[in-house]
């Protein structure tokens, strides 16, 4: 059986997706603010950051998400991930689908741990996934949530 959600890097046709998600929920994103962080993420050196969208099977866009390593004095290297749009939807396998994928880059670029970061201004949209990700074993570090990655 196929998964339900999948998590893909923006590419053309899921541009105008993950935007028309972040700005539903943050109107003051506009397609212009789009472009330029979309432009900034790929000067930067290929790998370092990326951000996907998790979509479901019919392609229907329910979360966009920026991840980047990072370097944090008492953990080391983590990857922060940062929730820039997330629908709320019934249960907990979208916010379980977000943390596997950012969990799994972690592994694939040498981190020892995630940094959650969810959107600021709009916590209503993440009230959801902060629930979520509490209930994952991710601890509150300032504003965002931390959590080591699990042996494997």
């Amino acid at each position: 059986m196929d998964a339900l959600y999948r998590v893909a890097p923006l590419g053309e046709d899921e541009d105008a997706r993950g935007f028309a998600l972040v700005n539903f929920y943050d109107a003051r994103v506009k397609r212009e603010d789009w472009t330029v962080f979309l432009a900034a993420e790929q000067a930067i050196e290929r790998g370092e950051r990326e951000t996907v969208i998790v979509q479901d099977r019919r392609g229907y866009a329910h979360a966009v998400v920026s991840t980047w390593p990072d370097f944090d004095l008492v953990h080391g290297k983590i990857l922060r991930a940062r929730a820039l749009a997330c629908n709320e939807t019934p249960g907990r396998l979208l916010h379980e689908t977000i943390l596997a994928a950012a969990e799994e880059r972690a592994r694939v670029l040498g981190c020892g741990g995630v940094v959650m970061e969810l959107g600021g201004d709009a916590a209503a949209m993440c009230r959801d996934l902060e629930s979520s990700v509490r209930g994952a074993g991710f601890s509150r570090v300032g504003a965002a949530y931390y959590r080591p990655l699990p042996r494997s």
